[in-house]
């Protein structure tokens, strides 16, 4: 009586009790019509398991596209890296490193400050830039509908208003009135230092055309009876800052590579970091067929760095890809959840788990999917990712076998 009542219950045993339970009672069967019965059971949701199948494709193809991608950049690094030369002291001059590229990194120095004698403003730097603007007259043409429903009246309004270019008044519908200046007194200019080294380096003329980075001086109150109005961040010309007139200009400065030894204004020496051809104790534009590099970054880099950053290998947006293709594979095997049974079904360890807790079997599978696709792009030019992917993947997938045939034991011995 007891055996009729066991084998009625195992009977009756759905689909995920038999994967709870073991296969122990069921009876082997032929391949071909195993077979049949799994794309049997698929059959009710086969738009949805293709869908599924689709985007891990594609999230595979993406995957494989960036990491081929993130390889030859990592090729093209090392090229790079192997035609440079490292100063090592930028106070010797090695003339090893003759006619070579070099990489040399430290802070900038320069022999005098920078100044402008229009409005007394010193700067210990590479460049110090002025920028004007005059008070000028400007026209403004409105447009609006004719009271007498007969086209478009057109009205013109003259302003007063601070500008950097020059406004030709000659072309104003009412010039008379209108007069502005034909050319700035004082006009906008950089000045660059004659001389900038790094350490016992100097820097040609090419390099120093690099250096763009340019920060607003620190504001310095004009010296008295000069005739200059500090007011705004502006420095004005005759004290005119709140009721100038049309002519008058105003100036607002700026710098680019600090060079001063601990400089009361500009604070400590800006460091850089720069690719440069060395002849003799000179640096300039490195010149190579049809190569050119002359690379000036305000920041003390490593020669590996600024490879990356001027070959434009992106590392944040291969890692954004990477978490986009991991979720599109998670998402895909999850839409063909009905394959993933069947497939984890020919492992009774693998559908055990499977079953205790679907999401973690896909969680699982995407990772494994994804190290092994990055790991056999990278395997070419880094062989430790042999033993990356063996880890990675392998072992995951032996501890899941190993717990889920453990798992199978204790269900079974309990029926």
């Amino acid at each position: 009586m007891l055996r009729a009542n066991v084998h009625r219950d195992t009977t009756n045993m759905s689909q995920n009790d038999w994967g709870r339970h073991g296969h122990t009672e069921e009876p082997d069967k032929n391949p071909v019509i195993k077979s049949i019965e799994v794309l049997h059971k698929l059959s009710n949701n086969f738009g949805v398991a293709v869908a599924g199948i689709g985007l891990v494709f594609i999230g595979v193809f993406i995957l494989f596209l960036n990491e081929t991608t993130g390889v030859v950049s990592s090729q093209q690094v090392e090229e790079k890296l192997k035609t440079i030369s490292d100063i090592q002291n930028i106070f010797s001059i090695s003339q090893e490193n003759n006619n070579r590229l070099v990489y040399i990194t430290g802070p900038l120095k320069t022999n005098q400050p920078l100044t402008d004698g229009q409005f007394g403003i010193t700067a210990h730097a590479v460049k110090l830039r002025r920028e004007v603007q005059m008070f000028q007259w400007v026209e403004h043409s409105r447009t609006a509908p004719s009271t007498s429903n007969q086209g478009n009246d057109v009205s013109t309004v003259y302003t007063k208003e601070w500008r950097s270019e020059l406004i030709q008044s000659g072309s104003f519908l009412k010039p008379e009135r209108h007069q502005n200046r034909e050319e700035f007194p004082v006009k906008s200019i950089t000045y660059v230092a004659t001389h900038a080294f790094v350490g016992s380096y100097y820097l040609k003329e090419n390099l120093k055309e690099k250096m763009e980075e340019f920060s607003p001086m620190p504001l310095i109150e004009p010296k008295e009876g000069s005739g200059i109005e500090l007011k705004d961040g502006w420095y004005y010309q005759d004290g005119l800052a709140d009721h100038p007139d049309i002519g008058e200009i105003r100036a607002r400065f700026f710098y680019c590579g600090a060079s001063g030894k601990d400089d009361e204004t500009l604070g400590p020496a800006q460091e850089v970091s720069i690719f440069a051809k060395q002849v003799n104790g000179q640096l300039t534009r490195f010149k190579k067929g049809s190569e050119r590099l002359d690379t000036v970054h305000f920041a003390k880099k490593t020669a590996r760095e600024m490879v990356t950053e001027e070959l434009g290998a992106n590392t944040s947006v291969g890692w954004s890809l990477r978490i986009c293709t991991f979720i599109l594979v998670l998402l895909g095997l999850n839409l063909a959840n009905n394959i993933m049974y069947q497939v984890a079904s020919l492992i009774p360890a693998l559908q055990d788990f499977f079953v205790a807790s679907p999401l973690r079997f896909h969680l699982l599978t995407s990772v494994i999917i994804l190290f092994l696709v990055a790991s056999l792009c990278w395997i070419s030019i880094k062989a430790v990712f042999l033993l990356f992917m063996f880890v990675c993947v392998f072992v995951p997938f032996a501890f899941v076998v190993k717990v889920g045939s453990s798992g199978g034991k204790k269900a079974s011995s309990k029926v």
